[in-house]
């Protein structure tokens, strides 16, 4: 009975970190960033961030940390992860280092500097 007790506690545990976005879902496709509603990926945002270099988290609120590998959004060869970081800015998942799609269910966020930039107010230029 313990056993079933613990992955129920553990189950409820993850959920509560998801809902309380403590940790991003598996799936890219899943997690909608509400504040990016208005981030438009064909403008250059001034900021700290170089717009195309990658950044990864394990919480949409950061801390954000550089990519080791890829380190620059052309270096990416994971088609959903690319589409997904070039359209919105962000996504949910890991990359390999070759820049492939890594496993399933990874928790973390890549996000591209530009938005990194975006999301801390910095102006738009074309």
């Amino acid at each position: 009975m313990a056993p079933f007790r613990n992955a129920v506690i553990a189950g409820v545990f993850i959920l509560c970190c998801v809902l309380a976005g403590f940790v991003a879902p598996g799936h890219a496709e899943d997690f909608v960033w509400p504040e990016a509603a208005d981030y438009r990926s064909g403008q250059t945002y001034a900021g700290r961030y170089n717009p195309q270099d990658l950044f990864w988290s394990y919480a949409p609120q950061g801390p954000y940390r550089s990519s080791l590998a890829p380190d620059h959004l052309a270096a990416v060869r994971c088609v959903a992860a690319r589409d997904s970081l070039q359209a919105r800015g962000y996504w949910a998942g890991r990359l390999l280092e070759d820049g492939g799609c890594g496993p399933a269910g990874d928790p973390r966020i890549l996000a591209v500097g530009n938005f990194l930039n975006y999301l801390e107010g910095g102006e738009a230029h074309e």
